[in-house]
């Protein structure tokens, strides 16, 4: 029994009482024998519903049957109503009066309990309030979410050098994250475990569901195995589900976030300009030694011989780039980034002009200009000569600077490795030099420059100009990054200041005002001066006239000049080769007519601007994976409102979500009334404030293990 003085709020179905009295022996029921109330442990639920109660004896201990008396209105439900547990005085209570008594205290336990509900009615924000911790913990999910964004937008594409943050971008994110994550779990917890009571106030369920929704509320295994047991069942709980996934999925949190936010190597401007050498206008020569007449300077000089001995693969190889970071950008107009004069050449294979002449004790494969090669020793045969016609274009009759004709007995297996077994055939082949405009894309990454040839066009040789012996208008050209139209105009004027003869010049015509001519601006005339070529085409002609490669003693070596036996390459030499050979004495030329342009000429005209770029390294953001946050968050979102919702609209309005003391209290008995005001009756609060100052312990009873309160035993 119960200590003395202590009490048992018992509920009582006021529908059907009928008390019944206990008496001393006498069966009239107005004995003098003292009343006894008895508890028969019985186990109730609290909480905001009502549920039907029964007994096997009634409260009240008498044998006397009394009718129902109604003194003032009663409501059909059951009402929960306290018993004293304390020892009964000794006095004989008539039947009527105790159930009169009884009906009282019903009638104003529940006008109470009506104005209780009044009082905390359950109003729209009355529910939301019911949810704010989770609403706050939704709501601290979203600004950490927000934070990740802000960061990786402020600090995406830029150096990590910038980042000042001791802790690096990842830390910072992986506590978002955290943070993210860990907010997501209040609401599932508690909105799975809520779902848990309306899932049986709606229906009689089965108890394992109990056990079940509980452990989908504790973490992602218990969420998981609720989400395998739904297929099997059939009465299915589709938003517990929805929040048991959520639960699962959130896990892929970090990961994601992580994903998000990576290290790259990235380039990033600097000061320091970078410049490509192009050239509109070559007027360099070396000394002077007779009229009109210059040595070749000593760079060019070098250029050409440098072309003999290694000859350059191509363009980018030739020139002197300024882009010491090794990655600069350069202005483009559709993938062109300049236009410059260079030199540019023509092979043709005149194999079919050899003549075998056999007359003479020495046979002989000669050439229509007499060059010819002797067998043996004689193996290769070459010479040069400034032609006075050649690849005209157009009304133009020339456009070749210097002619290189040769003739050799090369083999016909360029494969053949035994040399006693190789047999040889002639071969003569003419190239040209012809001064050139091209136009290029480039650019400098890594610290390779590339330019590729995207356009040419020949300079004409002018006959009748003292200054200019080379030299073209272009219809369009690119100039400072920019493709530009060229339009010539009969006169000069304020832009257009640059003479470019006509095809109708004759020899002699050294008057400006004599021949006919049309002016241009400077950007769209290339020249190169009368004395600069002729320097550069007598040098030519000296390096190759009457220059032989014989064969040696015995037939397996051979001598003569170095540059020629790179031409030769010991008989394995053929028309591809001689293209690559030269062209790479071309390219060469071109790149030191840029090196070391008209010094006269604005900067714009002598070398393109760009810009340089340091390495470092910057912060990448994948957006793309921040997306799986924003999705977690919004069906966070939607499952909560969606619970908030259905509690707000069912007929139980507990609030009990994860809390264990509505069970306990079902083995313990009710609890003791709220002690604080505004607390409503069987809430989450009031079961609390119940609990705290009530001692139990886990104890045997009848050979069963179960909760107890102190003293019960």
């Amino acid at each position: 029994m119960p200590q003395t003085g202590s009490q048992l709020r018992l509920p009582l179905d006021t529908t059907s009482l009928a008390p019944s009295m206990s008496s001393n022996g006498n069966g009239n029921g107005n004995g003098n024998g003292n009343s006894h109330i008895h508890d028969h442990g019985q186990t109730h639920g609290y909480g905001g519903g009502s549920e039907d109660e029964s007994s096997e004896s009634s409260p009240l201990d008498s044998s006397a049957f009394f009718s129902r008396v109604r003194r003032k209105p009663v409501s059909t439900s059951p009402t929960r109503l306290s018993v004293d547990q304390a020892p009964l005085r000794n006095k004989t209570h008539h039947p009527v009066i105790n159930a009169v008594r009884s009906v009282d205290d019903e009638y104003e336990g529940h006008v109470q309990e009506s104005k209780n509900k009044k009082k905390l009615g359950r109003g729209p924000l009355s529910s939301i309030c019911l949810w704010k911790w989770e609403l706050v913990s939704l709501f601290i999910s979203a600004v950490s979410f927000v934070g990740i964004i802000i960061v990786l937008r402020i600090y995406q594409d830029r150096t990590l050098s910038s980042w000042r943050i001791p802790l690096s971008i990842n830390a910072i994110v992986a506590v978002l994250s955290a943070v993210f994550k860990g907010s997501l779990g209040l609401p599932i917890t508690e909105g799975i475990s809520q779902l848990k009571w309306l899932w049986f106030s709606s229906q009689p369920r089965s108890l394992a569901d109990m056990d079940m929704y509980d452990k989908a509320s504790r973490g992602p295994w218990g969420s998981f195995l609720f989400v395998t047991r739904q297929f099997a069942r059939r009465q299915r709980s589709y938003l517990a589900s929805l929040g048991a996934f959520i639960a699962i999925v959130t896990l892929a949190t970090d990961p994601f976030s992580q994903a998000a936010v990576s290290l790259k190597s990235c380039l990033m401007p600097i000061s320091l300009q970078a410049r490509i050498p192009i050239a509109n206008r070559y007027v360099e020569v070396g000394p002077h030694y007779f009229a009109r007449s210059n040595f070749l300077d000593a760079p060019m000089q070098y250029a050409v011989y440098r072309a003999l001995l290694e000859p350059p693969a191509n363009s980018s190889q030739s020139v002197k780039v300024d882009c010491t970071t090794g990655n600069c950008t350069f202005p483009a107009d559709q993938g062109a980034t300049f236009t410059t004069l260079s030199m540019c050449h023509s092979c043709r294979d005149i194999s079919n002009t050899i003549r075998y002449n056999n007359a003479s004790r020495v046979s002989a494969h000669e050439l229509p200009n007499g060059l010819s090669i002797q067998t043996p020793p004689t193996l290769l045969n070459i010479t040069a000569s400034k032609s006075s016609k050649g690849y005209p274009e157009g009304s133009w009759p020339r456009t070749n600077l210097v002619d290189i004709q040769a003739i050799a007995l090369v083999e016909r297996d360029d494969q053949c490795a035994e040399k006693s077994n190789c047999t040889k055939a002639p071969l003569a082949f003419e190239c040209s030099l012809r001064p050139c405009v091209k136009t290029y894309g480039a650019n400098y990454t890594n610290g390779v420059y590339r330019e590729e040839e995207l356009s040419r066009a020949h300079l004409h040789f002018v006959p009748g100009s003292v200054r200019y012996r080379w030299e073209v208008a272009m219809n369009r050209t690119v100039y400072n990054g920019t493709w530009k139209d060229c339009q010539g105009t009969e006169l000069r004027s304020e832009k257009n200041t640059a003479q470019v003869a006509l095809p109708g010049i004759r020899r002699g015509d050294e008057n400006i005002l004599s021949y006919p001519s049309l002016w241009y601006p400077p950007e769209c005339v290339y020249t190169i001066s009368g004395m600069s070529s002729n320097a550069l085409a007598d040098f030519i002609v000296t390096l190759f006239t009457k220059q032989t490669v014989v064969s040696g003693p015995t037939q397996l070596g051979v001598s003569g000049p170095f540059w020629h036996q790179n031409l030769y390459k010991a008989g394995k030499m053929n028309m591809s080769s001689i293209n690559a050979w030269a062209d790479g004495l071309s390219l060469s030329i071109g790149a030191q007519m840029r090196n070391v342009p008209d010094a006269d000429e604005p900067d714009m005209l002598k070398q393109v601007h760009g810009q340089s770029f340091r390495n470092e390294v910057c912060i990448r953001v994948e957006w793309k994976f921040l997306s799986f946050l924003a999705v977690l968050i919004g069906l966070e979102l939607l499952f909560a409102v969606t619970v908030i919702v259905l509690n707000h609209r069912s007929p139980w309005d507990g609030n009990w979500k994860s809390s264990s003391l509505a069970l306990v209290f079902q083995n313990l008995g009710p609890p003791e009334p709220a002690s604080k005001e505004g607390m409503a009756p069987g809430s989450e609060q009031a079961l609390a404030a119940a609990a705290e100052p009530m001692n139990v312990s886990l104890s045997r009873v009848e050979g069963r293990w179960q909760l107890t309160r102190e003293g019960d035993l």
